[in-house]
């Protein structure tokens, strides 16, 4: 199939207008994957293959049944929306492979969405992941499923690039997310400390994210001044402006340890820049940062939460961490490819190899997650598909509301009463 033969493949298109200035990380993918996509199956010498736009818009119109009947592959960019998908294929008896994504590790969303893949998915569908850390962690959880790692993200083959450790003033260094606890801001005192202690030259920092927290903010900042460091905060930017600046930095600092995260697109981005990059030892900054590079994390008793909110997973364990002095310019593994655009490696993973889980080994990777899906088997899966679906009809006033998968896509699955609890240990 696909090289051969005739195939209608869909692929959700944008434009991808959510109406917030900091679009979410998880939008701006589902951007990287039409382009991926529409670059794959029209380059020349790919066969029979048509690419078919399809609208967001769907999924509140009368006529999502009708444009799956048209496809033969359905390459579902548009977050846990896909479980609809899996449950209007199911109600119309349609013959189409669905490729879903999870994108995140412990959010309400593709808590929903594998739950109901459980009963909906078929032979043939794949589900991709934005890391092989977030792949594993999943898989733990389910079988009867293809998981495959595919996050074309970077234009080019990154390079390291040491940073400019002479330059007068010393070095710059930036964070680039929500100013949080479970994004690790409380933590940047300690770790610009600690980097400069084995030589790092850090006097400024540059800060570019939505401010979740005054006390929080304040109370680092005062930190911050106190050691000398000289802040500059840019408050909230869309992607191009947060990539400018982060290309004027030469260190980047991603502390995260939240319950959502799955790659980190900020570690990859700053990589794609040749940037030094300093992050928790978790999701995507283990497929592409050597060891010294990773900052462990210490979690000694299970930590559980609400799915609907981010929460921290676990601490930093700054203290234990030897951070590499400035003198090694082998910073990263070569994993930064597999974050590439490569119309080869679309086919290799959605073609070639079908039947085959295509992450790569993972082994020790640290962590468990567990849901408490048990609890909602109360009602059919048949049963909350379509209590989410009419209520966000009900919601949507415009396609950036569909867009909006922390808002009302969200409160549709809450309001529909399916709001699981998550809860992260150590492996054993």
């Amino acid at each position: 199939m696909f090289v051969s033969d005739a195939v209608s493949v869909g692929v959700f298109t944008g434009p991808w207008e959510t109406g917030h200035v900091a679009q979410d990380g998880a939008v701006i993918g589902f951007a990287d994957i039409e382009r991926s996509v529409k670059r794959a199956l029209t380059q020349s010498g790919v066969g029979n293959a048509r690419v078919v736009d399809l609208d967001i818009g769907l999924f509140v119109s009368d006529r999502l049944a009708d444009e799956l009947a048209g496809l033969d592959v359905l390459y579902a960019n548009c977050g846990p929306l896909a479980a609809l998908l899996l449950y209007v294929r199911e109600q119309a008896n349609l013959d189409v492979q669905i490729i879903r994504e999870v994108r995140t590790l412990g959010w309400i969303g593709y808590a929903f969405q594998e739950y109901i893949a459980g009963a909906f998915q078929r032979t043939g569908d794949v589900c991709t992941h934005v890391s092989d850390y977030s792949l594993h962690v999943w898989k733990a959880l389910r079988s009867g499923c293809r998981d495959v790692h595919y996050y074309p993200m970077l234009h080019d083959r990154p390079g390291f690039r040491t940073a400019e450790r002479g330059r007068k003033g010393g070095l710059c260094c930036g964070y680039f997310s929500r100013l949080s606890r479970d994004k690790g801001f409380d933590y940047l005192p300690a770790l610009i400390e600690k980097i400069r202690a084995v030589g790092w030259p850090i006097h400024s920092l540059d800060i570019c994210g939505a401010n979740d927290d005054d006390a929080l903010v304040k109370a680092v900042c005062e930190k911050l001044e106190a050691r000398n460091v000289a802040v500059r905060h840019h408050g909230e930017l869309d992607h191009r402006q947060s990539l400018s600046v982060m290309a004027s930095v030469d260190v980047v600092l991603f502390p995260s340890v939240s319950s959502v995260e799955g790659v980190g697109r900020v570690v990859i981005e700053a990589c794609g820049l040749g940037k030094t990059v300093f992050a928790s030892d978790y999701c995507g900054a283990r497929d592409v940062l050597a060891p010294s590079y990773r900052i462990p994390l210490s979690m000694p008793e299970p930590t559980s939460g609400p799915t609907a909110y981010p929460f921290p997973i676990a601490g930093l364990d700054i203290d234990s961490w030897d951070p590499p002095p400035p003198v090694n310019e082998e910073g990263y593994f070569d994993g930064c490819h597999r974050y590439q655009y490569n119309t080869e490696d679309f086919f290799k993973t959605f073609i070639s190899s079908r039947g085959q889980d295509t992450g790569q080994d993972c082994a020790g990777h640290g962590l468990r997650m567990y849901f408490d899906w048990d609890q909602f088997d109360r009602m059919s899966k048949e049963a909350w598909c379509a209590r989410v679906s009419d209520l966000l009809i009900s919601v949507c006033r415009n396609k950036a509301d569909i867009l909006d998968l922390g808002g009302v896509m969200k409160r549709s699955i809450m309001r529909a009463g399916f709001v699981p609890d998550v809860t992260f240990c150590e492996s054993s």
